[in-house]
Parts: C-alpha cells; sequence; structure tokens
C-alpha cells in the first residue's frame, strides 16, 4: 500500500508507509493542504493519536477479510 488517510472534521494525516513519511493538514485553517504540521511539537500527540486510529482499522480490516477468506 502506497498510501493511507485518515481525516476528521478538522485533520487529515496521510501516511506512506514506504516512504516512511507522514503528512498532517489541519483542515479548517489551511483547506488547501499547504502547510504540514507533522513536525511541529504541539502536534505530535494527535498525530500519535491518528496513527493509532488508522493502523487500528486496518488491522480490523485484516482479521474480517481472514475470517472471510477462511469462510468462517
Amino acid at each position: 500500500k502506497s498510501q493511507r488517510m485518515i481525516r476528521t472534521p478538522r485533520y487529515k494525516l496521510i501516511d506512506y508507509p514506504l516512504a516512511d513519511r507522514r503528512q498532517l493538514f489541519d483542515l479548517q485553517d489551511d483547506p488547501h493542504e499547504r502547510v504540514n504540521l507533522i513536525s511541529r511539537g504541539e502536534h505530535q500527540q494527535l498525530a500519535e493519536d491518528l496513527m493509532n486510529q488508522l493502523n487500528d482499522w486496518f488491522s480490523k480490516q485484516q482479521r474480517q477479510q481472514a475470517v472471510i477468506e477462511s469462510g468462517r
């Protein structure tokens, strides 16, 4: 997977796993997504929380797919 994304009403986090790169945008203050907030200290916890939500969602999807493929 070349990129994954999670969005809240205000923020969007894009993860590029193959490039080991992330982008975080404040869609309210920066609707054109020009300022990447990922390296700003005040947004570190938000970025971590969004990544955890994204990883949890993908893990859940993979488990559901495994159940479907096994016919259970």
